[in-house]
């Protein structure tokens, strides 16, 4: 429902208001109201708008009785919207024959125009169903089959929802064609007797049936005394007694539009043993279960079931005995690892039981998983050891060079900070020879002259022979500059005053101490004459060279 509300003013006494929809007056579920001081009329109308409604002309009048030709008029046109009004035509009424051709069409009728559209059969949607095409709003089945029969529906979807046509039966007439087969293979002895049951799928469903026993000999009709029928069932009873008894037993049925094109056909053979399993194979493996899978031999005519028996190989102990009643497909678990066994496979039914299949197998040494975190676990552990020798032989090269690094500069600053004997080499640089010292051919009393000396002003190196005269040391004083040397002073003969001058003592620079570990001894006076050589001998002893310091 909605209220719809119009107003007339200005007229004096106040306008008079009427309702029309398409020239017809409207005179209920009207509220009408005036105000005299303002000359104004409202008017408001209550309307719950049908699908006819839709597009038609609605009205409000005002005008002063009072008044001749003061009639106005304001009109609006009607738009409804509706959930979609659908209907499916079929160009069939009534039941359409087997591959007859069958179009559906479905009107719609929808403000605002519909978004989607789909059909149903049997309240499912279609996809669309095999053997049948979309066109526009149109369903067509071009050969109709049992596939088809069912009710239809069509569905439409706008803004206000989505809305289903009311449904419509498709009936297909077919002929009868078989609609299960318990068990195609009977295993019958004689004396003995067997009911077999046949059941066909038919429209109409009135059906007519007819049993037809074939072998190599010939094709005999079973008597009507020996089945009977229940719409789409009947069943039938054979007692071989001969062998001409055994064969095919067909089934046919038949009704309005024909007979089934194929019969339905069960084997009768003489009852027996089954036929053991075939293609018997180990599937798979594991630590504790084998999984083997065989393929079904003839049942005997009779129902079968299937049979598995397991033994050690090891110990000969029977383990597990398993049996199933669809398939020869078995799983054995909780089964000890790493051991070999038989796997012995048979069929069983109310005759016997077939010949033995027997398989040996043997469960794997571990679960997958461990064996595979086994591996992992070496080759992290091999890793491991490889980058632990490394360091290890690093720090080694490292501790053998820092070694080495520390020796050789402890035998450098022993070589630097070497001093020689005290009681052999005196801090006032006095020399005592034991040997012949000099051996310039000028007397003791000669001063060399200043060419046999080099002026230095660093160090004062001064050289002294050992006790072995195979080891040298060195003595490092401070340079100095000396302005007179003393007088050479001899016991027995004449003093011997050297000329004053400005000298200083030889120094020699000091030699590589870390490679050779000696130095080089420069003579205070460069040579003696050979002449005074044994007079020297004789002053050896008295001979003594100062120097101020």
């Amino acid at each position: 429902e909605t209220d719809i509300v119009c107003v007339a003013r200005g007229a004096r006494p106040p306008a008079q208001i009427s309702w029309w929809l398409d020239g017809e007056k409207l005179t209920t579920k009207i509220t009408e109201s005036t105000a005299e001081e303002d000359n104004l009329t409202i008017s408001s109308l209550n309307i719950r708008p049908s699908i006819q409604d839709n597009l038609r002309n609605l009205s409000c009048r005002g005008d002063n009785p009072q008044l001749t030709e003061s009639v106005l008029e304001d009109t609006w046109v009607v738009s409804v919207h509706y959930l979609p009004r659908l209907t499916v035509k079929m160009n069939m009424l009534d039941a359409v024959k087997e591959g007859s051709e069958v179009n559906m069409t479905c009107l719609v009728h929808s403000l605002p125009p519909v978004t989607e559209l789909e059909w149903l059969q049997d309240g499912r949607p279609l996809g669309p169903p095999v053997g049948a095409n979309f066109l526009n709003r149109t369903l067509l089945i071009p050969s109709a089959g049992p596939q088809h029969k069912g009710e239809y529906q069509c569905a439409g979807t706008n803004s206000e929802g989505r809305a289903v046509s009311d449904p419509v039966l498709l009936q297909v007439l077919y002929a009868p064609r078989c609609e299960s087969v318990r068990s195609s293979v009977y295993g019958v002895g004689r004396t003995e007797s067997v009911s077999v049951t046949c059941e066909v799928d038919a429209y109409p469903n009135v059906v007519n049936f007819t049993w037809v026993l074939v072998n190599a000999d010939k094709h005999s009709s079973l008597p009507t005394a020996q089945f009977y029928s229940n719409g789409t069932k009947s069943v039938a009873t054979v007692s071989p007694r001969a062998p001409q008894d055994y064969g095919v037993l067909q089934c046919w049925a038949t009704n309005v539009i024909g007979q089934q094109k194929d019969p339905c056909s069960f084997r009768i053979i003489p009852a027996g043993v089954p036929e053991e399993p075939q293609n018997c194979q180990v599937t798979n493996r594991t630590s504790d279960c084998i999984y083997l899978d065989c393929e079904s031999g003839e049942d005997g005519g009779l129902q079968q079931i299937f049979q598995l028996e397991v033994m050690s190989t090891d110990s000969d102990k029977f383990i597990a005995n398993l049996t199933s009643r669809s398939s020869p497909s078995f799983i054995v678990c909780s089964l000890p690892p790493k051991e070999s066994f038989i796997l012995v496979v048979y069929a069983v039914n109310s005759k016997g039981r077939s010949k033995q299949v027997a398989l040996h197998s043997s469960t794997l040494a571990g679960p997958a998983k461990e064996t595979e975190t086994g591996e992992d676990g070496e080759i992290l552990t091999a890793i491991f050891g490889i980058v632990i020798g490394t360091i290890l032989v690093l720090a080694l090269l490292i501790v053998v060079i820092l070694l080495s690094i520390k020796l050789r500069s402890r035998r450098t600053v022993k070589a630097r900070n070497y001093s020689p004997d005290v009681g052999k080499c005196e801090a006032h640089l006095m020399k005592e020879c034991k040997e012949t010292c000099v051996t310039n051919s000028q007397g003791p009393d000669i001063i060399p002259e200043k060419s046999f000396f080099q002026e230095r002003s660093e160090t004062t190196v001064k050289t002294c022979e050992s006790e072995d005269d195979t080891n040298l040391s060195t003595i490092q004083v401070d340079a100095r500059k000396y302005g007179e040397y003393q007088s050479v002073t001899f016991t027995e003969d004449p003093e011997l005053i050297s000329t004053p001058k400005k000298l200083r003592l030889l120094q020699e620079i000091e030699g590589d101490v870390e490679e050779s570990g000696i130095t080089v001894e420069t003579p205070l006076i460069s040579s003696i004459p050979s002449a005074v050589q044994q007079w020297t001998d004789h002053r050896k002893e008295g001979l003594r060279l100062s120097t101020p310091v």
